[in-house]
């Protein structure tokens, strides 16, 4: 699998440390603190928050490395819902323990989340 992340900053390694700090991933700390890093799995199409980014990293990963929400084969959305809610947090601390990386949906964007720190594959100035 292909992924894709935008950053404003050049590095030669992208890190999960970074998770909460930017424009990009405050929101999603609030919702959990669990460190990772945010991935889409095309670049033909980014969402408008990234109009202006001035990289663009690609890293191939393999499939069995990442947890596919969408489809949910372990049916982890229900075993993770408690008074039907899904509690994120602890969803995704399991998928932490069994994979690198989960992968869900959001409008018509595929979401890679990777718990772990890459080097990229090729880094694209925009």
């Amino acid at each position: 699998m292909r992924l894709y992340h935008y950053s404003n900053i050049k590095t030669d390694k992208l890190t999960v440390d970074n998770f909460g700090y930017n424009y990009f991933t405050l929101n999603d700390k609030k919702i959990s603190d669990i460190k990772r890093i945010f991935f889409y799995d095309r670049n033909d199409n980014p969402e408008n928050l990234f109009n202006g980014v001035k990289y663009l990293y690609v890293k191939d990963i393999n499939n069995n490395d990442i947890y596919d929400l969408y489809n949910d084969n372990d049916n982890l959305r229900d075993k993770f819902k408690y008074n039907g809610v899904l509690n994120i947090d602890k969803l995704l601390l399991y998928v932490k323990e069994n994979y690198k990386g989960i992968l869900y949906k959001i409008n018509d964007y595929n979401i890679i989340n990777l718990f772990i720190d890459i080097i990229p594959d090729n880094v694209i100035e925009l």
